[in-house]
Order: structure tokens, then sequence, then C-alpha cells
């Protein structure tokens, strides 16, 4: 749990989506003909983390990180005790909102399963279909304090790749972000309500129910924001299927 808790926390800080990570701008024009787009089954995000990002064992070595992982792990249980029973099923939640987004803007939408390891990356390949492209993404949720003094946030990220089923081509690529900012990532940053802030571990136990709004809506927000940035030059016949 402690070792979980430490890649959590280094996740969080590197994102996949530094500096390094791809991005391609969709091409509306020279993809005027994509109409149908299956949404992959995402890989299962891990069970939602409370993050310290600066906590100050960090700063002592191996014994420090010890330290402050422990502490990450013992907050990240009690707040998952608090809302034991109350959270919705994560990866159905982000299938239903990114479909929804896309069909909302004119794109034929269909569901493709897939089978994938929790925390897996982009698929290599993708299944045989009748679809024009595959809406590829990842996402992870969490809570997020900056320092040990600074208020826990949603930490919503979620990595999306548009990809041409004949040509294989990646079309499109982003990585975003909602709630906690962090200024060494290079994402597409979306601002939470401040409602969604907690000033201590306490406080966000005690608001359990409407934290886990605070991550939904998070996802919502991102699956908009990907819908816009691969939007069809002219919106055809909504549809969504199952």
């Amino acid at each position: 749990m402690i070792r979980r808790i430490a890649a959590v926390c280094f996740a969080v800080f590197i994102l996949g989506g530094c500096a390094s990570a791809p991005k391609q701008t969709f091409n509306a024009e020279a993809n005027a003909d994509l109409k149908k787009i299956a949404v992959l089954t995402p890989p299962a995000p891990p069970e939602i983390s409370v993050v310290i990002l600066n906590h100050p064992g960090m700063q002592f070595g191996l014994v420090g990180g010890l330290i402050a992982a422990a502490e990450m792990s013992g907050k990240t249980s009690s707040y998952q005790s608090a809302v034991a029973g109350q959270e919705p099923d994560w990866t159905s939640h982000a299938i239903a909102a990114v479909k929804n987004e896309l069909a909302a803007i004119g794109y034929t939408v269909v569901d493709q399963p897939v089978v994938r390891k929790q925390g897996s990356d982009f698929l290599d390949s993708y299944p045989a279909s009748d679809v024009d492209a595959y809406l590829d993404f990842k996402f992870n949720i969490s809570y997020v304090a900056s320092t040990p003094t600074s208020d826990y946030v949603p930490g919503v990220t979620l990595s999306a790749r548009l990809v041409e089923r004949k040509s294989k081509s990646v079309l499109y690529e982003e990585q975003y972000s909602y709630g906690h900012s962090n200024p060494y990532l290079k994402t597409v940053h979306l601002a939470s309500d401040e409602k969604y802030r907690y000033a201590d571990i306490d406080t966000l136990k005690t608001h359990g129910t409407e934290s886990l709004s605070g991550l939904t809506n998070g996802i919502d927000a991102i699956a908009q924001r990907v819908a816009q940035h691969i939007k069809p030059k002219h919106a055809s016949q909504t549809v969504v299927s199952q």
C-alpha cells in the first residue's frame, strides 16, 4: 500500500502528460469524412488516493519518503472508509460521459469493449470494427494537497487519443487535468469549483459524498473538452449505441 501511494504521488507530479508526452491537434478539415467513433473501455483507475504533493518528508531521502508515503497511505485508507459504498462505477461513468459528449457534437458513437489491466497504457492494436476511428483514453482520480497545510482539491487526469481505423494514424492526442494545477505539467487544465476545496483530511471525509461529486464533475468537464477538441467540421445526426 505504501509503495502504491508513493507511485501515485510520483504519477501525479509527472503525469503521462508532461513536456515529453506526445500531442496531436485534430484537423477537422482533413478528417471531414470521420463520422463514426468507437469509444474503447479504459483501464480501470486505481482507488482514489489522497496525496500531499510536496510533503516535507520527500526531502529526506528514502526514510523520509517512506514516512511521507505512510502518512498518505493512512489518509487514503481513512478516506476510502468514509466513502465506502458511495462511489460510482468510475469506468462506466467515464465511458458514458465521453460517449454523450461525442454524440452531442454530431458523431455516431458505439461502445468497443476491451479487457485491460488496471493502470495500463493506450492499446497497441485495436479490435476489428466498421467505425472510422477509435477513441482511446485512460484516467486517474485523487484528492491532492500541494503541501501539508494546503487545501485538498480534486485531482482528475485524463489522456485521450483518437486513432484512424484504416491507417492506424493518430488523429488527435492530448492530456487533461482538472482541479489540482501543477505548473510543471503541460496539460489542458480545467479549474474545479471552489466548493470542492477541503481544509484537511477530516473535512474531506466529513464531506465524502460531496467530494465524490467533485471527481465525477471533473470527468464530465474533461469529456466535454475532449469533444470540443475533436469537433467535426459539419455536425451529423446524433446517435449513441450501446
